[in-house]
């Protein structure tokens, strides 16, 4: 017996569905990390934050089954419309 299958018979179900989650939305972002380097340059953005700063956006991407990155991602794109609501007034 490999050992990955003797581990595998020591999960639970739900141990091994939420296995699968995870690599699903690993793969998930990798093709989708693969087609936006395609098709726009990248910057690496480097920020302090405080250690509960931090465990929030932990919390946050492991609610949302979302990588942390995919949550400032998110959160950046959004200033584009707060940007766009402040100059329309």
């Amino acid at each position: 017996m490999s050992r990955c299958a003797s581990v595998l018979g020591q999960l639970s179900a739900l141990d091994i569905v939420q296995f699968e989650f995870c690599l699903n939305a690993l793969y998930h972002e990798y093709i989708i990390t693969q087609n936006t380097f395609i098709m726009t340059k990248t910057v690496r953005l480097n920020i302090i934050i405080t250690e509960e700063e931090s465990e929030i956006l932990k919390r946050y991407s492991v609610q949302k089954h979302r990588t942390q990155s995919d949550v400032m991602r998110e959160f950046i794109r959004g200033l584009e419309q707060k940007l766009d609501n402040v100059s329309n007034c």
